[in-house]
This record gives C-alpha cells, structure tokens and sequence, in this order.
C-alpha cells in the first residue's frame, strides 16, 4: 500500500514514485513530481479529458446513449457518434480530442443527473479550463461522496489519502492548507471508482443468485 508521498513504493512492473517537496516559508505550497517506471523505461503520464471520460465512463457504468443523455441536460447537443470518437483511442482513424469545456459539461451534466437540477433552473456556464482539483469536486459532488467514502474509493486501490490531504484539494486555491491534485490522485481515484462498481455489481448479482 503505497500513500500520498508514494512510501513505500507499489511492487510490480509499474513504480510510482512521488516527491513531495514543501516551502511553506516562500508561499511555495506544495509540488509534487510523479514518474512511472514500466518496463519500457521512464516517462511521465498525464490524462488527456479524453482519459478522464473514458475512465469515468467505465467507472459509472454508463452506455455511449447515457453520456448524450448527461450531455443534453447541460444544452450539450452532440452530433452522431461524437461519444464513441472521443472514446476512441488517440492512434484511431476516427478519434476526437475532447475540448476541456466539454468535459466541464460533462461533469455539470452528470451532477444534474445524479442530483437533479438547481432550484432555479439555471445551468452552470462552462469552465474554460478545469483544473484536477475542479474535476475530484465536480464527481465529488455529483456522487454525493463523504470525505470517508472517497477515502474508501482510494483504499481499492491500495492508496491512502489521509482526511486532511483530502481536505486540501477541496480548499479554494490561495487560502491556507490548499494542495493542487496531483495527476496520481485523481488517477487513483477513477481506478477506484471502476473498482467499487464492479464490486457493486458483483455483489448484487450474488444476491440475485442467492434469492433464486
């Protein structure tokens, strides 16, 4: 089980190793400096929003139909098989890049979906740019997750991210204690996201057999 700071480091073909170097002093905060060591050498990983919707995507459950519905709720009218070349891998014929806007309105979508729409109707105008901190609120939010039940997410896939850390991420960015997310945490926790689904499915297909 590896945390935060990457100690101890996870076994296996693949090694993150994460540095955490703080100068609270200068105003600094925190940055943190993460590599994969696979087999094929060294190099830096970094989720395009392509990554980001094909990992929730997975992680939720959801059809190709599911994401235009969660789309549509945010006035995001998509055109035939928009969905599946944004899903497509990068080296396909047919893939699309996903602007960050329209993941914004993705994640917008998916809260209403989940929670339902603000009582005044109005529909939240498209970030520009979404920060990971941004992305971990929004699912944060459309999910209705507690600070133990992220930690919990985290814990599938043996990463451990302390109630505090955690708190960080959630601060506004110039006040005290705020932390950017880094690449690895947000990654773990989609990972972790795909991992309880399939536990939850798993679990509910036991009750079914249990009850025929």
């Amino acid at each position: 089980m590896d945390n935060l700071n990457g100690e101890p480091l996870a076994s296996g073909p693949e090694v993150v190793i994460l540095v955490l170097v703080t100068n609270c002093c200068f105003g600094l905060g925190c940055l943190l400096v993460w590599s994969v060591l696979r087999e094929e050498g060294l190099r830096t990983i970094i989720m395009t929003q392509n990554d980001i919707l094909r990992r929730l995507r997975y992680a939720l459950d959801i059809s190709d139909g599911q994401v235009v519905k969660i789309f549509a709720h945010v006035g995001g009218d998509l055109k035939p098989g928009q969905v599946s070349a944004w899903l497509k891998h990068d080296d396909h014929a047919e893939f699309e890049e996903l602007p960050e806007v329209m993941l914004c309105r993705f994640l917008d979508g998916l809260i209403i979906e989940k929670r339902g729409a603000r009582p005044d109707g109005v529909v939240p105008k498209p970030q520009e740019y979404l920060s990971n901190n941004e992305i971990l609120k929004k699912i944060r939010i459309a999910l209705t997750l507690r600070d133990e039940d992220m930690m919990d997410v985290f814990a599938l896939e043996g990463f451990v991210v302390t109630k505090a850390e955690l708190g960080s991420f959630f601060r506004k960015e110039g006040q005290r204690n705020f932390a950017k997310c880094p690449e690895q945490v947000l990654r773990k926790f989609l990972q972790g996201l795909g991992q309880r689904t399939g536990k939850k499915k798993r679990d509910s297909e036991v009750d079914r057999n249990s009850e025929s």
